[in-house]
This record gives C-alpha cells, structure tokens and sequence, in this order.
C-alpha cells in the first residue's frame, strides 16, 4: 500500500473502488486543515505544469483555485467576474510586457 497523506479529488475513492484497490481515508474537518492541504495541493499542481508544461494539468490548477474561492465564499462566477474586473483595469498578460524598470 502506498502512503499519499495528501488531499485527492472527491471521485479518487470511487475509482479506486471500482479497480479493486484498497484504501484508508479520512475527511478534513477543520476548516485550517482543508485551507492548509489546499495550498499544498496548489504547489502540487503547478509544479506538475512547470515540471512538464502539459497543458493538460492546467485544469487540476484551476480546480483548486476554485475550491480556494469557494473557501473564501467566493462563487466561481463572482471570481471570473472578480478576473474580468481587473482585466479591465489593469490589462492581461497579451502584450507581453517586460517592465525593467520604473
């Protein structure tokens, strides 16, 4: 059996159900625990992409940006709208502007 001590997609269980895989789990109760396990996962997921730049794990980034927002209340239309706000006051990343200096 392999040790992950880690938070998993809420399917994993069934997954590993369905394949016959024994397993332990256990859910997070303590909003500081499930907040710390998600920042941990964060850095899991980006540095998988920056590790192989699959854009393919760009999704497993988002996912948990989403359960941050839904931690802090925030829906994920008032985040895209929260997104759309700042790209419209402070611009994107399109232009791909290098500042020096100011």
């Amino acid at each position: 059996m392999t040790v992950h001590n880690k938070l998993v997609r809420d399917l994993v269980t069934k997954d590993l159900e369905k394949l016959g895989i024994p397993y332990e789990s256990r859910k997070i109760k303590s909003d500081s625990e499930y907040f710390d396990e998600l920042l941990k996962k964060l850095r899991e997921e980006i540095e998988e992409y920056l590790t192989e730049f699959n854009p393919k794990e760009l999704p497993d980034v988002l996912e948990v940006v989403y359960a941050l927002s839904a931690f802090h209340g925030i829906t994920n239309e008032e985040l895209d709208l929260m997104r759309q706000e700042k790209l419209q006051t402070k611009g994107g990343f399109e232009k791909r502007i290098f500042l020096i200096s100011s």
